[in-house]
């Protein structure tokens, strides 16, 4: 049960650790604030209830953005919130009222795509125009919508995090999204931005209280 329970938290986060947020530009070159999104989702086996799928994955998300790392509070499901340090590569997350910060270092295998495709102004969200890159896996499809003249990131901050091909999306785009979706067999995924906002980001903000209980994550 424990093994099953931590393989669901991984793809969890991999939902959302891929590439997270939007910009535009600034007096600074990278984007720093907080995103808002909202969460829809679409099933494909009558064995599956949208509504669990909410319960589960949660339906509106915040985060909170600087150079690379990020701070993630969830407005419902098995995960309340996640944090992913930059300069440490390693993601933590906390389950539903649950005190304890679980974690795990981001240079680890990910799944390989069997392709990729880069569509220019596949889509446009909150007015930007964005490029699609649709990355191709034996068991889903996940693309992301981006806009690499005003979303801009560093993809040198990702270089060593190859959980969830991050560092290759990233590498890719050289951009943050605005939409993320996800298509298996069971259901449909779309996390779309619903407000952006660049602010100056303390690290109270971004980064795990300092006297959090840890706990490593084990395979």
């Amino acid at each position: 049960m424990r093994k099953m329970d931590f393989s669901l938290m991984r793809f969890i986060c991999v939902l959302y650790i891929a590439l997270l947020g939007p910009s535009y530009l600034l007096a600074q070159p990278y984007f720093a604030g907080q995103i808002n999104y909202q969460s829809h989702y679409k099933s494909l086996n009558p064995k599956i209830k949208v509504s669990d799928l909410e319960k589960r994955f949660g339906q509106k998300s915040t985060t909170i953005f600087r150079e690379g790392s990020y701070h993630e509070k969830y407005d419902s499901g098995m995960m309340s919130e996640q944090y992913y340090d930059q300069k440490e590569n390693k993601s933590y997350y906390r389950k539903e009222h649950s005190d304890t910060l679980f974690w795990f270092h981001c240079l680890q295998p990910a799944q390989p795509y069997l392709r990729y495709t880069i569509t220019p102004h596949k889509d446009t969200i909150l007015g930007i125009v964005c490029d699609e890159l649709a990355t191709f896996y034996t068991d889903k499809t996940i693309r992301f919508y981006y806009n690499p003249d005003t979303l801009r990131i560093n993809p040198k901050w990702y270089a060593d995090c190859t959980f969830a091909n991050k560092n290759i999306n990233t590498e890719h785009m050289k951009s943050l999204f605005l939409k993320y979706t996800l298509e298996t067999a069971n259901f449909t995924l779309s996390m779309a931005a619903t407000h952006i906002e660049a602010k100056t980001i303390s690290d109270a903000d971004l980064f795990y209280p300092p006297n959090s209980k840890l706990q490593e994550e084990k395979p």
